[in-house]
């Protein structure tokens, strides 16, 4: 069997098909996938090529069109958002471009949230009213407002949850009758969550879009984005992209497509250290607020809840960090990722909290600070103490043997 796909696949977990979905090997029979880097392909025949350029038959023509390792992505990334299909773009903003460019025309009008990404906010009120499209900015949580604002021409309804970076929390499935009430696609970004913590789709939206840049990659490698749907809605994108050319390289493809393999690992961790850094913040006398839809007394916790496997890895800055950071006797920002410093040696833990720590980055527990492969198996309680906010009397010990102060 040279193909990963079929029922078996179809009936995967999400994980399998994170990492099974979308491969179609060739006769090298090769175990990873390859990147066709190509710009055009061949045909058979003038016959063979006439069809393939109208359309007629299935097959690659040119990369802006059709790309294996593009395609790979895109079946991978609609098998985990559990659409029908997937067009990938350049960047998560030329998926949005898309999605507008293919599905409005002037006199429209579309609603958003006012609590989007900056980008979004600037093509929606400058771009897109150049194009004679009227847009609303409402409410990402009062559904009576978005229900208030809509008129008759609305044919759009575009938000993100959570949202960035307060995490409001939209209620979906509301939203997604609202919709259907106007005769208007909802289109949820999905970027904060992705589909390893939230499938937009199962809860009604119409498409889902993507800024693949962020965690679909995971490691700041390259640009994409992606819109997920029915086909119906997805093939006009398809066709945009074709004449107008937003199209994702067949190296930033493959790219995605090994950062897919490891997302549920990835958002699981992050996740986690997020709703620890949380919790520690909270507790600070010099922080006002910490917002985290994490947190039981978060508005959005109980829907976020409802809506998402976890709860992200997102939370909202602080008020004066380094305050913070210089009164407080347990630091949970020592936890410096493992690979700063030098070589395998992370340096000193910065006592600044920084708007980066508050990411809540992924633990690679394989490579702690200043420790070798002899060192690993003893190494677990030491790195609770490392990289937990409350250390243990163990953790200040070890603290002190290296010099540190707990």
């Amino acid at each position: 069997m040279t193909q990963d796909s079929g029922t078996w696949l179809d009936q995967a977990g999400a994980r399998t098909r994170a990492v099974r979905s979308g491969i179609k090997r060739s006769s090298e029979l090769e175990h990873g996938e390859p990147i066709f880097t190509s710009s055009s392909f061949l045909f058979e025949s003038a016959s063979d090529a006439a069809a393939k350029f109208s359309g007629d038959e299935v097959g690659n023509v040119y990369s802006r069109y059709t790309n294996p390792t593009v395609r790979g992505f895109e079946q991978r990334l609609a098998a985990l958002e559990e659409g029908e299909c997937a067009v990938a773009t350049a960047s998560g903003m030329s998926a949005i471009l898309a999605l507008c460019m293919t599905h409005l025309r002037a006199g429209d009008h579309v609603l958003c949230s006012r609590d989007v990404f900056g980008a979004t906010v600037s093509l929606f009120d400058n771009t897109l009213r150049k194009f004679g499209v009227d847009v609303t900015f409402v409410s990402l949580t009062q559904v009576d407002a978005w229900r208030a604002a809509a008129t008759s021409k609305t044919r759009l309804l575009f938000l993100e949850t959570p949202s960035n970076p307060l995490n409001a929390i939209a209620d979906i499935t509301e939203l997604a009758t609202l919709s259907r009430e106007l005769g208007a696609i909802l289109a949820v970004d999905n970027c904060f969550c992705t589909p390893a913590l939230q499938q937009p789709l199962a809860l009604g939206a119409d498409i889902v879009t993507h800024s693949a840049t962020k965690y679909l990659d995971g490691q700041g490698r390259v640009l994409g984005g992606a819109l997920v749907g029915r086909e119906e809605l997805i093939a006009p994108v398809v066709a945009f992209n074709r004449s107008c050319g937003p199209t994702m390289s067949a190296f930033n493809a493959w790219v995605m497509l090994k950062g897919l393999e490891t997302l549920d690992l990835r958002m699981r961790a992050h996740s986690d250290n997020a709703q620890v850094l949380a919790a520690w913040l909270q507790e600070q006398p010099l922080v006002e607020r910490v917002h985290y839809c994490g947190l039981a007394n978060h508005p959005g916790h109980e829907l976020a809840s409802r809506q998402q496997r976890r709860y992200g890895a997102i939370c909202q800055r602080p008020r004066q960090p380094d305050q913070i950071a210089d009164q407080a006797g347990d630091r949970p920002t020592d936890r410096v990722r493992p690979e700063e410093g030098n070589g395998n040696k992370c340096e000193e833990p910065t006592p600044h909290i920084r708007w980066a720590h508050l990411l809540a980055p992924t633990i690679h527990p394989g490579n702690e600070c200043g420790t070798t492969g002899a060192e690993r198996d003893g190494n677990h309680q030491r790195r609770r103490a490392r990289w937990c906010p409350r250390k243990s009397e163990a953790g200040h010990a070890e603290q002190r043997r290296r010099g540190h102060q707990p």
